[in-house]
């Protein structure tokens, strides 16, 4: 499986290259999309075929998604596959399409993040704002990639 992974890492090279171009809301909507197929699938299916977690009791939708996860685990975990990973967590959360950001980057003192304006300006209750700052544990993620969970919250 290495090898093969080895001989595959030009074309995923391009490969992540081209998906980190598309904005975050059209990711999203191929990623439901592909989750409603996966889904569907699951429900047409026998019951004893599809339920492959821990408890038959856990939900269909838990099934599915172990179903999915399995086969990622015969994948090398390379840096670049974490870093491509979890920099675009956003596919799966994006943000508001009016969600105004300012960009806060202080080299010098190690500060790079964002303000996440959370009320729009023409609203008249008192606008919250989060400062977000995400490190990646010094390995992989974005603020970027996690704007869509944080403004969640």
């Amino acid at each position: 499986i290495a090898t093969l992974s080895a001989v595959a890492l030009p074309v995923e090279i391009v490969l992540f290259w081209l998906v980190s171009q598309l904005p975050s809301q059209v990711r999203h909507a191929v990623v439901m999309a592909f989750w409603s197929c996966w889904l569907s699938l699951h429900r047409a299916l026998p019951r004893a075929w599809v339920q492959t977690g821990l408890a038959d009791e856990m939900s269909l939708e838990a099934h599915a998604m172990g179903n999915a996860i399995f086969w990622v685990r015969l994948l090398p975990v390379t840096i670049r596959r974490m870093r491509f990973s979890l920099g675009n967590l956003d596919s799966c959360c994006p943000p508001s399409k009016g969600l105004h950001t300012e960009v806060i980057d202080l080299p010098a003192r190690g500060v790079h993040g964002v303000y996440l304006h959370l009320t729009p300006e023409e609203n008249e209750e008192p606008r919250r704002v989060l400062f977000w700052v995400f490190g990646g544990a010094y390995v992989a993620g974005s603020v970027a990639g996690t704007t869509g969970f944080a403004e969640q919250y």
